[in-house]
């Protein structure tokens, strides 16, 4: 095939490229995961506010939303991501055994959800290992997409303190400018009379020693312009 039937293919294969990719990276179960996941998966009811696990926590546990939505609070300034009917969260905690989950999970409505263990798993695995590979194909690719994700996030704020010290910096070195303007004359460098107040005051405040006595001479009859 060449020319524009060959170019329109390669559309057609890069779009269904794209299609894939986004299925096995998003956290949605097709209908046969989830008939596949309910047959060993213990059934819950969740009520709307109540939490599933909190931020910290350890965990072994995996869960697939079968009605309802389910807010993951990642804590600091981290997204909070809601998943939806269908979706799982929580499968490093059933993959990685003792894991110290990453982010809070708390119902935001009344929900139905299925809840896996390590022997569950492994009891599913030996129903239909195919199926089951799949889905770790998938889980990987969501951990790598979303450690991406988090390295960008970092660089940027990294950028962002970056960007904040330097306008420190030059804020500082401003202000730091302006006070040697206001203890100094601009046209000549000297200090100006603010300059001596501030000095005699300082002088006043760190007094040691014996009485001390000021003697103002006018050296080069700049009282005129100054």
């Amino acid at each position: 095939m060449t020319g524009r039937g060959a170019a329109e293919n390669s559309d057609v294969t890069t779009g269904i490229a794209r299609v894939a990719m986004a299925e096995i990276v998003h956290a949605l179960l097709s209908d046969a995961e989830v008939a596949l996941f309910a047959r060993f998966a213990r059934a819950c009811k969740l009520r709307a506010g109540q939490w599933l696990f909190q931020r910290g926590h350890r965990g072994e546990r995996m869960y697939v939303i079968l009605e309802g939505q389910i807010e993951l609070d990642f804590g600091e300034d981290l997204v909070i991501k809601t998943l939806g009917q269908h979706e799982f969260f929580g499968e490093l905690g059933l993959l990685v055994g003792d894991h110290l989950r990453s982010a809070s999970a708390r119902a935001l409505v009344d929900c139905d959800v299925l809840e896996l263990g390590p022997a569950d798993f492994h009891r599913l695995v030996e129903s239909d290992p195919g199926l089951v590979a799949y889905f770790l194909r998938r889980t990987i690719m969501r951990v790598l997409t979303n450690e991406q994700a988090l390295i960008a996030q970092l660089r940027r704020r990294n950028h962002d303190l970056e960007t904040a010290l330097d306008n420190l910096y030059i804020t500082t070195h401003q202000l730091t400018h302006t006070r040697e303007l206001v203890r100094t004359d601009e046209l000549t460098g000297l200090h100006n009379r603010r300059g001596l107040t501030l000095y005699l005051q300082e002088c006043r405040e760190h007094a040691e020693g014996p009485p001390q006595a000021l003697l103002l001479i006018d050296c080069d009859r700049f009282k005129q312009i100054n």
